[in-house]
């Protein structure tokens, strides 16, 4: 992971998705540019929030593709060609109904696993070795859609096991900066099996 970095968030836009499950990578991407001082601005161009910031002295990208999530690969494509940003520089946070509530998972490169937008990632970026980082959101209760729940806001108590997760994820940014994948999963992959704390 040499030169450029991208960190991409993935979310809908909108008032009424945001603080639903779909939108746990926005909200990542949201936490990063308010720790750092740096708004996200619209850029019409790449129909995506923009900020940049700066990572143990590494320049780093933020995006909020604004294509919803189904159509997220347009938004990170545009962007990643004109600032000539290789997809193994490429960071997609993005939530995940095959993890509990609280969990985050490194993984880098591999198959969508079902998620829409990371599926439409390596459609549109014809490749798929960039890094993910999986926030889990629990798997939906019996007679419910994987649609319906990752677009309904979760309760307070598991919104916050999520930011509990994000913010564990967060810290693991610059061994992921540096390369050093492995050592973040070792730390990420190792927390505690999140509980409810209510």
């Amino acid at each position: 992971m040499d030169g450029a970095r991208l960190i991409v968030g993935l979310g809908n836009p909108g008032e009424k998705y945001v603080r639903t499950r779909h939108n746990v990578g926005f909200q990542f991407i949201e936490h990063l540019a308010n720790d750092n001082v740096a708004p996200l601005r619209l850029r019409q161009k790449f129909n995506a929030n923009v900020a940049q910031i700066e990572i143990s002295s590494v320049s780093v990208w933020l995006l909020q593709p604004l294509t919803f999530v189904n159509r997220s690969g347009d938004a990170v494509v545009q962007f990643a060609n004109y600032y000539n940003i290789d997809c193994p520089d490429i960071i997609v946070v993005h939530d995940d109904i095959d993890l509990p509530a609280g969990t985050v998972r490194l993984k880098v490169s591999g198959g969508h696993g079902g998620h829409n937008g990371i599926r439409d990632l390596i459609s549109k970026l014809n490749a798929d070795n960039f890094v993910r980082i999986r926030l889990g959101v629990g798997r939906p209760p019996p007679r419910v859609s994987s649609t319906s729940y990752v677009l309904g806001v979760p309760p307070a108590d598991e919104m916050l096991l999520i930011q509990q997760a994000t913010d564990a994820a967060r810290q693991e940014l610059r061994a992921i900066l540096k390369g050093d994948a492995e050592a973040a999963m070792h730390v990420l992959h190792s927390r505690p099996v999140p509980q409810n704390p209510i």
